[in-house]
């Protein structure tokens, strides 16, 4: 189809995935751009139903920009996330090593704000004859104060990430819709899906995210079983969500449908699987109204 003197293409995106598992499957495991292109047409002329339209043939130049600005500073966010995870396990177990066992009492948490004052400060004023005690010392003050950067570096990236959100149509509609869903979460969505325009129902969304069950099934049995596959960014997303809604200052209708779920005689697992797969409508339809106004 020509349009203003160009010719449109229909793109559609082929998950690796897949073109990994044409390679072992193949004779010859051989990698290269030309096997690869060659792997991707076929599985679109095989697999096409697998396959998704690439978001830059059908969102707009806005939509992708508000996206890729957001996807850049949650990348961040989660390497910095993981970083504070890495420095407090360390830190349990140096500060176990130099006070014992009784290392937290007294402190609401073991990193409060009063704890780690006041290991800097008996730490710094410590002396000891044993080497090895003052070098674990040094290297307690050294993590601690890595930490403090690593959380302020969270801070600030979590308001220009706020900040960029409010931006965003989408990521407020689906942060002031949904209960337990923050601005930071719903960026996360927004950034992964780009546009709702790519799922043609709420089911082919649910399968992407990884919230629909696969299904195994032979003769007159038919089981299913939690899907491991999916996007994995956006199931965390709604995961932390649904736990969110349970939780004890949850969302009451989150609540009430988990414990009915409960009543049927569902897992707990189960019944919050169920609950994401509810939200995962949720958040479709929600993002498919915001279409259809504008």
């Amino acid at each position: 189809m020509k349009m203003k003197g160009k010719i449109r293409v229909p793109m559609r995106y082929v998950p690796a995935i897949l073109t990994e598992r044409d390679r072992k499957k193949s004779t010859q495991h051989d990698k290269s751009d030309y096997l690869d292109a060659k792997r991707v047409g076929k599985v679109i002329l095989t697999k096409y139903e697998e396959t998704l339209p690439a978001k830059e043939s059908i969102a707009e130049k806005e939509e992708i920009g508000a996206a890729t600005a957001m996807d850049l500073l949650l990348c961040e966010r989660r390497d910095l996330v993981r970083e504070k995870t890495c420095l407090k396990n360390q830190l349990h177990a140096l500060l176990h090593q130099y006070y014992g066992d009784h290392y937290k009492d007294g402190f609401p948490k073991a990193f409060h704000k009063k704890a780690l004052a006041f290991y800097l400060k008996d730490l710094a004023a410590a002396k000891s004859e044993s080497q090895v005690k003052m070098l674990l010392a040094k290297s307690i003050i050294r993590r601690i104060g890595r930490l403090d950067l690593t959380e302020k570096q969270i801070k600030i990236i979590t308001k220009d990430l706020e900040k960029a959100g409010s931006k965003s149509p989408q990521v407020t509609a689906v942060a002031s819709s949904i209960h337990g869903c923050g601005l930071v979460t719903a960026c996360a969505i927004v950034s992964e899906i780009v546009t709702i325009k790519r799922f043609g129902n709420k089911a082919k969304f649910a399968k992407y995210a990884g919230v629909a069950p696969t299904q195994r099934s032979s003769g007159s049995k038919n089981r299913l079983y939690t899907n491991p596959f999916g996007n994995r960014i956006l199931n965390r997303a709604i995961h932390t969500i649904a736990l969110s809604q349970i939780a004890i200052k949850g969302d009451r209708r989150g609540k009430i449908y988990y414990q009915k779920k409960l009543s049927e005689g569902k897992t707990k697992l189960w019944a919050l699987r169920c609950l994401k797969r509810q939200l995962c409508n949720r958040i479709f339809q929600t993002l498919k109204n915001i279409v259809k106004e504008t």
